[in-house]
């Protein structure tokens, strides 16, 4: 851990589990002038998947199979194999050598469902979604979810990723910035956490920024977070490295006429939830198990050190960023990490916050990494380039 030296904070908190919450690992991007950045973003998004093995062709129906007209067959159940993942992350040493079976293990068990009722209450049950939808004994209680997440009384949101926003510490006049916001989740949760704070009746001085890249995206955001009828987000169209410097009033009465009554807007909390492999969603995704490659968090690396630049730099000196994604790899965690502490020098600082969430699981992340190629669909060469860093990354949960 690194001791507090310089006057900007920046928590880079990790957010790495068996089974994370969902990422923009395949989400598409919108064209805009000058749109470099966001061909490059295309472009690494197209190519994510390219060496993923083919789905293969279904299997004549056997004889005395069932017809249209009669019942369908139950569905086989995935296959939740792939040597060329169990390999690499062996290499990269992401867990003890003794924990890597019940870590494995972990991998192929459905996620619990989980809400959230408010800022500061989370439940966890122990039932999947399938059970869910299909246990008679629960249909109730699935009606149930499904209605109050209507009305905005409770958000479905997994457990992990619930975590980031409780290390940002937010305050009622904070101003906060979510990188990629979209679907919302988290975004919710900001909002409920500055009115939690507030004294009934008054509202809040803070504001919160939700910015996602893609439109369509930004339509779901609007949807989700509208629940909370707020009057205290903005939601934003831009790609997150390249989002814009903005202004705000000094005061209220005819600021905005007047340019030279105009500040630049500097946060005092930022939340840079990148895109990612997503390959911490295993458990959900199934189609990950067939599609991932060790390449995958190779051709995200970049874009996520320029997110989070822009991040830094748009962040108020003495301000906390929060940065996490929802993959195991170290290279799309604790290199970028050690990227923007060499980009940056003095003028940032890995916080310690191991005293806050005590109850939270965690263990310290790597310092050291190796970096790997695909050469084909399951074998891995290592490339024998090994990182070695002189400083710890938070953890890893």
């Amino acid at each position: 851990m690194l001791a507090a030296r310089t006057p900007v904070s920046l928590s880079l908190h990790h957010r790495i589990v068996a089974g994370g919450h969902r990422g923009r690992c395949v989400g598409g991007s919108q064209r805009r002038r000058g749109g470099a950045p966001c061909r490059q973003f295309t472009q690494a998004l197209q190519s994510l998947w390219r060496h993923s093995p083919p789905i293969p062709p279904p299997a004549p129906p056997a004889a005395g199979a069932a017809t249209s007209g009669e019942a369908e067959p139950s569905r086989q159940p995935p296959v939740l194999e792939n040597a060329a993942f169990e390999e690499y992350y062996k290499v990269q040493q992401i867990v003890r050598e003794e924990e890597w079976d019940a870590f494995m293990s972990v991998l192929r068990k459905p996620l619990p469902a989980t809400f959230r009722i408010n800022a500061c209450l989370a439940w966890h049950l122990n039932f999947s979604r399938k059970e869910l939808r299909k246990n008679q004994a629960l249909e109730s209680f699935h009606e149930f979810l499904k209605h109050e997440s209507e009305v905005g009384n409770i958000t479905r949101q997994e457990a992990v990723s619930m975590v980031p926003p409780l290390f940002l510490n937010v305050q009622p006049d904070h101003h906060i910035l979510d990188m990629c916001a979209a679907p919302g989740s988290k975004t919710f949760q900001l909002l409920e956490m500055i009115h939690q704070s507030k004294e009934l009746g008054l509202l809040p001085g803070a504001l919160v920024i939700a910015n996602d890249l893609n439109m369509r995206r930004c339509d779901l955001l609007i949807h989700n977070t509208k629940r909370m009828c707020t009057a205290n987000l903005i939601v934003t169209n831009h790609g997150a490295e390249n989002f814009p410097y903005c202004s705000l009033a000094k005061d209220c009465s005819g600021s905005y006429k007047d340019p030279c009554k105009l500040q630049k807007l500097e946060f005092d909390r930022i939340l840079c939830d990148v895109p990612c492999s997503g390959d911490g969603t295993i458990r959900k995704g199934h189609d990950m198990w067939r599609k991932w490659n060790s390449g995958m968090g190779n051709q995200l690396h970049l874009l996520q050190v320029n997110i989070a630049m822009r991040g830094i730099a748009l962040l108020k000196v003495g301000g906390r960023m929060v940065y996490s994604t929802c993959s195991l790899n170290p290279v799309e965690n604790e290199a970028v990490i050690a990227e923007l502490l060499r980009r940056s020098g003095n003028s940032v600082e890995l916080l310690d916050v191991s005293s806050e969430l005590p109850e939270l699981v965690r263990r310290p992340g790597l310092s050291t990494w190796k970096v790997c190629v695909s050469i084909s669909r399951y074998k891995i060469e290592n490339l024998g380039f090994r990182v070695t860093m002189k400083f710890h990354t938070i953890g890893r949960m």
